[in-house]
């Protein structure tokens, strides 16, 4: 996946996760797992978005797969101050 995508999608759920925290909601999400090895194709081609969808397919059949925390790369305790007040 390229750099600006995955960038995108981390600033999309730190501001999830800090609505949540300002609202006092649960925060939930389904991600793929690190251990996941990224094919060498381009970000949206159709092998690698199958290969994708079965995996997270299998995680839903397998077990709850939600997790309520940010992904360690984030870390939380980095953004309690930017958690935004009512």
């Amino acid at each position: 996946m390229t750099t600006l995508i995955k960038s995108v999608a981390m600033s999309d759920l730190i501001r999830i996760w800090a609505l949540a925290e300002r609202d006092g909601i649960d925060f939930n999400y389904v991600g793929i797992p690190g251990d996941s090895k990224e094919l060498d194709l381009d970000a949206f081609s159709p092998e690698e978005m199958r290969r994708l969808f079965d995996r997270g397919h299998a995680m839903a059949l397998e077990h709850d797969p939600w997790r309520q925390d940010l992904p360690v790369f984030i870390g939380a305790r980095s953004f309690n101050s930017v958690v935004p007040q009512n």
